[in-house]
């Protein structure tokens, strides 16, 4: 049997850190294709596994304005892939791990006065250590993976509304998610009198 939500999701179905990494279990094995083929390449090794490989999971990006509806659509997909028994991994930025959910706190402190340079690379700090601590591993496991805000978010935020130059951005960006790009970006827009 396949997994359903990740545990620890809360009820946003956005990851809630403090959960462990499940065990390897039978069910597992679904997201597992053999090579019917029948490919007699490296059989002979010990590392071989007969052709068996596993799919990549999938990232998949909500972005838009404040107010555009991301948490809600995340959670309402979460909510109908847990239901089909589908397993992935909901994530917001900033935050997700102990290190992002500081830097979230410290974004959002009142009264906080943060140069934009800062800033864009605090944002930039906690997307590196959700990708290396959350998103990259559930990748690897094939499941599929519902971000609430990536990069577009710093292109927006940073760029035009901090006013930091695009090339920078595009290479903190770069180095912060190690070439990690969304399978599918999802954007939500309202129009402005509506916001």
């Amino acid at each position: 049997a396949r997994r359903s939500a990740r545990p620890g999701a809360g009820k946003d179905g956005v990851l809630e850190r403090g959960g462990v990494a499940g065990k390897l279990r039978e069910g597992d094995g679904a997201r597992e294709r053999v090579d019917s083929r029948r490919h007699q390449e490296g059989r002979d090794q010990l590392h071989h596994h007969a052709g068996v490989t596993v799919t990549r999971g999938r990232l998949i990006v909500f972005e838009g304005p404040e107010g555009a509806g991301k948490t809600t659509q995340l959670r309402l997909l979460g909510e109908w892939l847990a239901a089909q028994g589908r397993a992935y991994t909901g994530v917001r930025e900033p935050g997700g791990t102990a290190l992002g959910n500081e830097i979230r706190r410290m974004l959002l402190e009142p009264g906080r006065t943060i140069d934009p340079r800062a800033e864009a690379l605090l944002f930039m700090a906690s997307r590196a250590q959700l990708i290396a601590e959350v998103i990259q591993p559930a990748l690897a496991q094939g499941e599929l993976v519902l971000a609430d805000r990536f990069l577009l978010s710093t292109y927006a935020y940073q760029v035009m509304g901090r006013g930091l130059p695009l090339d920078d951005v595009r290479a903190g960006n770069r180095l912060a998610t190690g070439g990690l790009v969304p399978d599918l970006t999802i954007l939500l827009t309202l129009p402005a009198a509506i916001r």
